[in-house]
């Protein structure tokens, strides 16, 4: 009696455990298609934001600032090409990328006498986000 007792108790907890190793694998896969999800969003808003910065350096190619142009236009090409390398790459080539455009528009906007903080501020916490966001991808 007590034996049976014992085999029923461990047959319940075996079954506890089944049951909660299963709602684990669930909500894992769920997670995992979560952030597969958040990290597609990710790469494809910050390449938008690039190819946007590639098709305005490629407009105002003929100005003063062809040296800084021409960097957007490979910092933007570089982030486009890094989604088809490893994640890793693709933070690392993004962050400086984004890095770079902040860089060169200040540059320019200086060159040019045509520096307007709020701007600059504007694309600076763009940019801050951006970057929070590829680290966590």
């Amino acid at each position: 009696d007590i034996l049976s007792g014992i085999k029923s108790w461990l047959n319940n907890q075996l079954a506890i455990r089944v049951f909660c190793d299963n709602i684990y694998i669930v909500f894992k896969k769920r997670k995992e298609k979560y952030i597969m999800l958040f990290s597609i969003i990710v790469k494809v808003i910050v390449t938008l934001y690039a190819l946007l910065m590639v098709f305005a350096s490629i407009k105002e190619f003929n100005s003063k600032d062809r040296l800084g142009n021409t960097v957007n236009i490979i910092s933007g090409i570089a982030i486009f090409l890094s989604n088809f390398l490893e994640n890793e790459y693709f933070k690392i080539i993004s962050i400086i990328g984004l890095l770079v455009f902040i860089v060169t528009a200040i540059i320019n906007g200086l060159q040019n006498h045509a520096f307007h903080i709020k701007h600059h501020i504007a694309r600076f916490i763009i940019t801050i986000i951006f970057i929070i966001l590829i680290i966590y991808i």
